[in-house]
């Protein structure tokens, strides 16, 4: 038995917020009855009635827990993982509010999690095997560019393929990292706290997923890009063994 937060981060999200917790609530049910598991609602910064939303829901619903951080998504990442610690989890799962991956995939990083103890698994829209649906031309060169780069300035990666998937679940030495180490506040969090892992040897593993784009989605894809660039810079710059 794993005891296992599941994480939403939601920024203005109260018009999706409550269908997303219902249908991942529901899954659990089903698929998760062996683990002592709970779902976590990260409002961070809403301007909107998001923090109402997660409120509620976790008054509607059992094992289900509404907290608030800062904003930015790298902000309710962190907060996530130092509740996750402070509540003496074993293990986060994060994913985006929209679950753009099939929640099917909440069963395949959990078994590969327990049966190879891995600190990090990590689900993966560009390796053998996952599938991805209505995503533009634009932002699949541009998330295999990415990929590509990483790879090449840090061979450590080379045998993994989408270090940005939204959908990451973590032992406690990666929650550790993500709650007091990780600095990135925006979506480079991910890669970044991905290369401190593999820095400190903790063990990823990558497994396929279904992803599904959302047409809804807040990426700046351009903007977004640069900023990991500019990431991928700072994590160069220190030392590595």
């Amino acid at each position: 038995m794993i005891r296992l937060d599941l994480v939403l981060p939601a920024h203005n999200e109260a018009h999706t917020l409550r269908n997303s917790a219902d249908k991942l609530w529901w899954h659990c049910q089903r698929s998760l009855r062996r683990h002592d598991w709970r779902i976590v609602l990260v409002e961070n910064g809403s301007t909107d009635e998001t923090w109402r939303v997660a409120r509620e829901t976790s008054l509607a619903l059992t094992n289900v827990i509404a907290i608030q951080s800062t904003p930015a998504r790298g902000n309710a990442l962190s907060a996530a993982a130092a509740y996750a610690l402070s509540e003496r989890r074993e293990a986060m799962l994060y994913m985006d509010v929209d679950l753009s991956t099939r929640l099917e995939a909440v069963r395949a990083v959990l078994d590969v999690f327990t049966s190879e103890s891995a600190d990090i698994v990590m689900g993966s829209r560009l390796m053998s095997g996952s599938k991805v649906t209505n995503r533009t031309l634009k932002r699949e060169i541009t998330s295999r560019a990415y990929n590509t780069i990483i790879r090449v300035m840090f061979p450590l990666l080379w045998r993994l393929h989408d270090a940005q998937c939204g959908f990451k679940l973590l032992g406690v030495r990666a929650m550790e990292l993500a709650a007091r180490e990780v600095e990135d506040r925006s979506w480079f969090w991910d890669t970044e706290l991905l290369l401190l892992a593999l820095r400190a040897g903790m063990t990823v593993r990558e497994v396929p997923v279904e992803w599904v784009d959302d047409p809804d989605t807040r990426v700046r894809v351009l903007k977004t890009a640069w900023g990991d660039l500019k990431g991928l810079a700072r994590i160069r710059s220190l030392p590595w063994r």
